[in-house]
């Protein structure tokens, strides 16, 4: 995490051939922004889930894109963010990572 809150969390892909990046959560703390960030057209959706309840998703639509979510939070508070690739009703989710606002 940077100190001043922000936090990014990477998803790769493992496979036999062509691999990568497949997209990323991140938050960022100047400006209270949650994003969501999907680079792999394969299908699957990334979404960024924060504690709070706020959601940035590119469920639905065509990679590459950019989701961002803003909304003013307390400042010094902590909060969870998490990284999920979602596709239909199938989703697998990261762990919670702190960052604050």
């Amino acid at each position: 995490m940077a100190a001043d809150g922000s936090r990014t969390i990477e998803f790769y892909w493992t496979c036999n051939g062509a691999c990568g990046l497949a997209g990323s959560a991140h938050w960022q703390a100047n400006g209270d922004t949650l994003i969501a960030k999907d680079v792999n057209a394969d299908g699957w959706g990334i979404e960024a889930r924060m504690s709070t309840g706020r959601v940035a998703s590119t469920r639905g639509l065509s990679s590459p894109v950019t989701v961002k979510k803003t909304g003013d939070l307390t400042e010094g508070n902590w909060y969870n963010i998490q990284l999920c690739l979602v596709k239909g009703s199938d989703e697998s989710c990261s762990d919670g990572w702190s960052v604050h606002a």
